[in-house]
């Protein structure tokens, strides 16, 4: 499983959400569980889980230099290092930050009439703070080094990604695309 943070200020949710898959990792699972974290004000991490002993710690594999994670080129390189680090026939990817689905970029809290005076992306996933990047869904679809034949699911931690035109962008990258409800800041 192989799983994306892009930072935001929902980190501390994101930490529990962590916090909660490594103390119901298991070691029978014949499986393994790669995060890239990208907290703000802190350096992206790559970590998986291992057992010493009975209890399951955090390995980080690697310490990036700050870098915007919200990029398209960013998201292609971490998973085809994930992909690298822990070969196998199948996988699944959770994807998890800011989203606006197929809501125009930085369209929140601006009125209609200021909506329409510039153009704007629309089908953005992802808020990295480092930089002003929200990927397009459409990129991020190029980016995503899958298809159906060796991506499982594709599950989404993040707003609005259930929309058809998110859904058309990802049809032939994964099996089954999930998501959760509106995430609510804490």
């Amino acid at each position: 499983i192989l799983i994306g943070l892009v930072g935001s200020e929902m980190c501390i949710r994101d930490r529990k959400n962590i916090s909660s898959m490594m103390s119901a990792w298991k070691e029978s699972y014949n499986a393994n569980i790669v995060i890239y974290f990208d907290a703000p004000n802190a350096a992206p991490e790559l970590y998986t889980f291992r057992f010493k002993g009975k209890e399951v710690e955090k390995q980080v594999l690697k310490t990036y230099e700050e870098m915007d994670s919200a990029d398209p080129e960013v998201l292609k390189k971490i998973l085809n290092e994930m992909q690298d680090l822990y070969p196998s026939d199948s996988y699944g990817l959770i994807l998890g930050s800011h989203a606006s689905g197929w809501i125009p970029s930085g369209a929140s809290g601006r009125s209609n009439r200021m909506l329409h005076a510039e153009p704007v992306l629309t089908r953005s996933f992802g808020k990295d703070y480092t930089g002003s990047n929200e990927m397009d869904t459409r990129d991020m679809a190029k980016a995503i080094p899958f298809n159906k034949e060796n991506l499982e699911f594709i599950l989404f931690d993040a707003c609005l990604m259930s929309s058809i035109e998110v859904l058309y962008d990802l049809r032939d990258k994964a099996k089954s695309v999930s998501y959760t409800h509106l995430r609510a800041h804490e």
